[in-house]
């Protein structure tokens, strides 16, 4: 907080150098987006590349942050947003999250491998537990695997997989349906 308010007051008097580092401090300990918008707010348009990429570095460094997806997703950067995901850690992740589903639409056409895993591991625990009040959360991620087989050019795969994924659930009877529709819209 100490930081945030330097950072405004060196702004409002003028110290560019001041007004640099407090915004820098600030962004640096709370790994905000929030900070982050600030700073690009506060700093001179010619300053800005070069408090960026520190702050990035930050964020990338930091091995816990919250908000750590928004930002680089802000800031155009999918690829470095993708890599800081941890596909054998996803139980970390909501299937709820709508940043989540924002990165995999995002990453559809440059990763889509990566997406087609995220997918799965978001849908498949949600049908095979059970949980039929989210059966549409795993059917919106079906959408996206799909999605994602396709821009890779692996429809039939996919095809395949989801008619397995039907057999399979068969008994589940709020489910089923949901999975058959993406049979027919992917067709």
């Amino acid at each position: 907080m100490l930081a945030r308010w330097l950072s405004e007051k060196a702004h409002e008097v003028g110290n560019r150098d001041m007004m640099f580092k407090a915004t820098q401090v600030a962004f640096e300990e709370s790994l905000t987006r929030e900070d982050f918008r600030v700073a690009k707010k506060l700093v001179a348009p010619s300053d800005w590349p070069k408090l960026r990429e520190l702050l990035l570095a930050a964020l990338t460094a930091a091995p816990y942050a919250y908000e750590r997806i928004e930002i680089l997703l802000d800031e155009d950067l999918v690829a470095d947003a993708v890599a800081s995901i941890d596909l054998q850690e996803t139980r970390f992740f909501s299937p709820r999250d709508p940043t989540l589903g924002r990165l995999a639409e995002r990453a559809l056409a440059d990763h889509p491998d990566w997406v087609i895993v995220l997918a799965c591991r978001m849908a498949d625990p949600i049908m095979s537990e059970g949980r039929s009040s989210r059966y549409e959360t795993a059917a919106l991620w079906l959408g996206i695997a799909a999605r994602a087989h396709k821009a890779c050019g692996r429809s039939a795969q996919w095809l395949a997989h989801l008619d397995g994924l039907i057999e399979q659930h068969r008994r589940k009877h709020k489910l089923r349906p949901l999975l058959e529709e993406l049979r027919r819209t992917a067709k």
